[in-house]
């Protein structure tokens, strides 16, 4: 029973992750809006200003995510999402793997969502954390080792605080608190 749903739960991610880098690749309606508005203000200060060019810089539409927990649990993320600009904010939303060690093993999949009022991305955010851990602990005495497995939520939100590493790479340090095995937990991540 336990080797059906590790086995479902690894299917699940292949798909999921196959998903997420064909709609990473295509256009969308954002990107696209984003690029006409920027040729617009291109050609209207090439008209104005024929001897400047002026090349605006392409913000990206997907992330990627390498964490480590510290702290409370220890424990390591990998993740990657897309991006979505609004006039006035930012949103991410990230598919993550994760596993961490304390009083037994975690391993989870889970969706990432940070929000930044920040069109760039640094700064305090917030985020938001839900999905499902599947839980191995040791059980019986020290010469009679076995070990249990359980499904548990999780489902967390937390603030954070975003610093630009240049080249679209932020280092992030963000600390959280919700139902899960661990209840909450400090994590220090790079996106890139």
């Amino acid at each position: 029973m336990k080797k059906r749903i590790f086995i479902v739960l690894i299917i699940i991610i292949l798909q999921v992750f196959k998903q997420l880098s064909a709609s990473v690749n295509k256009p969308t309606a954002d990107s696209n809006l984003l690029n006409e508005s920027q040729d617009l203000i291109k050609s209207e200060r090439t008209r104005s200003y024929s001897a400047e060019q002026i090349t605006p810089t392409p913000r990206p539409g997907a992330c990627f995510l390498f964490a480590l927990d510290t702290v409370i649990a220890p424990g390591i993320q990998l993740g990657a999402g897309s991006v979505k600009y609004d006039s006035t904010s930012v949103t991410e939303k990230i598919f993550l793997l994760h596993s961490n060690i304390f009083r037994g093993v975690t391993i989870g999949i889970s969706g990432k969502f940070n929000k930044f009022k920040s069109l760039d991305r640094t700064g305090v955010f917030t985020t938001f954390n839900m999905g499902i851990d599947y839980l191995i602990t040791p059980v019986g005495s020290s010469g009679d080792w076995d070990t249990e497995g359980r499904v548990l939520p999780n489902i967390s939100c937390g603030v954070g605080y975003s610093f630009d590493m240049g080249n679209h790479s932020f280092l992030r340090v963000s600390l959280d608190i919700g139902i899960k095995y661990v209840i909450s937990n400090l994590t220090v991540s790079v996106i890139f």
